[in-house]
C-alpha cells in the first residue's frame, strides 16, 4: 500500500520483538521486512545493512517457503537495488544475478518471477531496453501461467519502457498504460511513483510533452 513510515515502525518493533526471542528464522524475516522497507524510503545504506543481516542468517534448507517468495531471493534483490542506487553498477548486476540463480535453483514460480522482475528493473536503470524487456518477459510468461497478477503489471509496464526505447513506441505506450491500470486494480501503491516516471519518459520520446509533464507533476 505504499505506507512506508507505518511499515518502517512495525518492523522496528519486529525486529525488537525478534532479537529478544532470540529466534534466527523470526530475526531473519524482520530484518528483511525492515531492509526493504528503508529502500523504499531512500535510506539504502541502512536498507542494505539489515539485508546483509537477513542473509547471514538465511540457509534455503530451513527458510524455504511452499508459498511466499523465498527470503533469500527477495533479500538479494532489494540488496541490488541498492547497490544500484548507492552508485555500485557492477556489484548490482551481480547480486542480481545471485536471487535468479537462487529462484532456479529452487524452482519456486513466485520466487522466479520475483527475481525477473527486479531484474528487469535493474536493466532499465541502467538504460538497456534489450535486456530490460528480456527479464520481464521471462516474467509475464511465468505471471501468465500461475496468474500473479500484480508481477504481471509491473513486467508490462518495464516492457512497455522497453520497447518505446526500441523504437517501438506507440506499441510500448500502450503497453506501459495496460500496466499502469491493472497494477492500480491489485491496491499496490509501492512503485507506482517508478511507474509513472517511466510513462513520462516514454510519452516525451513520442513528444508528447504535455502529456508527460502531467504524468510528472
Amino acid at each position: 500500500r505504499g505506507q512506508f513510515q507505518k511499515a518502517r515502525q512495525l518492523g522496528e518493533q519486529c525486529l525488537a520483538s525478534a532479537k529478544q526471542m532470540e529466534d534466527p528464522s523470526r530475526l531473519l524475516r524482520a530484518e528483511w521486512i525492515l531492509g526493504q522497507t528503508l529502500a523504499h524510503l531512500g535510506d539504502f545504506v541502512s536498507a542494505c545493512q539489515h539485508v546483509e543481516h537477513a542473509l547471514a542468517l538465511y540457509d534455503p534448507r530451513q527458510h524455504r517457503s511452499p508459498a511466499l517468495q523465498d527470503l533469500g531471493v527477495t533479500s538479494h534483490s532489494y540488496l541490488a537495488w541498492g547497490f544500484w542506487f548507492l552508485g555500485y553498477p557492477e556489484q548490482a548486476l551481480a547480486t542480481n544475478q545471485k536471487a535468479l540463480t537462487l529462484a532456479q535453483e529452487l524452482s519456486h514460480s513466485f520466487s522466479v518471477a520475483y527475481a525477473l522482475i527486479f531484474a528487469a528493473g535493474i536493466h532499465q536503470f541502467c538504460g538497456d531496453g534489450q535486456k530490460a524487456r528480456e527479464m520481464a518477459e521471462k516474467a509475464i510468461t511465468i505471471c501468465r501461467e500461475q496468474e500473479f497478477p500484480m508481477w504481471l503489471a509491473f513486467g508490462e509496464i518495464v516492457c512497455g519502457w522497453a520497447l518505446v526505447r526500441q523504437g517501438r513506441e506507440e506499441e510500448g505506450v500502450a503497453q506501459i498504460l495496460q500496466g499502469l491500470t491493472a497494477w492500480k486494480a491489485t491496491g499496490a501503491e509501492a512503485s507506482r511513483p517508478l511507474a509513472l516516471a517511466m510513462l513520462a519518459e516514454a510519452y516525451g520520446r513520442v513528444g508528447k510533452i504535455e502529456e508527460g509533464l502531467s504524468i510528472l507533476e
